[in-house]
């Protein structure tokens, strides 16, 4: 693989139209104003633990169904899954409702591979929009195998939070 470093006028071109406000919206402006997700990109939420992060990664997902007609897997390893699946239903109204548009699957991941696989299926088979990963820790063990939040990955935790 050959890297090739964006020359000078590449540079300031995309710098010139880059839009910070290009995205889909979710519909709810204090939020909007901030920020916006668009398709194949990456999004990280980070914040202290028990600040809401699952909460408002359940409302996002609802708000861009209702704005965009999105649906979002949720891959959410701490929570459990009827937990989720009300929480879900109760942004909807309705468990009918709020299953057209969240996808959960019932799954033991045992590495990055199988969230991968995970993902292009529910991409594939339910035209999924959107991924939420609930949380870091569950990435770092498929891909190490561990996590030691008291240990060598104490670094890694201290990096991801927002203090």
């Amino acid at each position: 693989m050959s890297f090739k470093r964006l020359d000078k006028d590449k540079f300031i071109k995309a710098a010139k139209e880059y839009n910070a406000f290009d995205g889909y919206k979710c519909g709810v402006k204090s939020i909007d104003d901030i920020m916006r997700i668009d398709k194949q990109t990456l999004t990280t939420l980070v914040a202290t633990p028990a600040s809401g992060k699952s909460t408002f990664t359940n409302f996002y997902g609802y708000r861009m169904s209702i704005n965009n007609n999105w649906k979002t897997l949720y891959i959410a390893t701490e929570t459990p899954q009827d937990r989720q699946c009300r929480m879900l239903s109760i942004l909807f109204n309705s468990a009918a409702k709020a299953s057209e548009f969240s996808v959960l699957y019932d799954y033991d991941l045992s590495d990055w591979n199988d969230l991968l696989m995970m993902i292009k299926d529910a991409k594939k088979t339910y035209g999924v929009d959107m991924v939420v990963i609930d949380n870091f820790t569950m990435l770092h063990v498929l891909i190490y195998g561990s996590f030691d939040i008291y240990g060598k990955d104490k670094g890694i935790v201290r990096n991801f939070q927002i203090v």
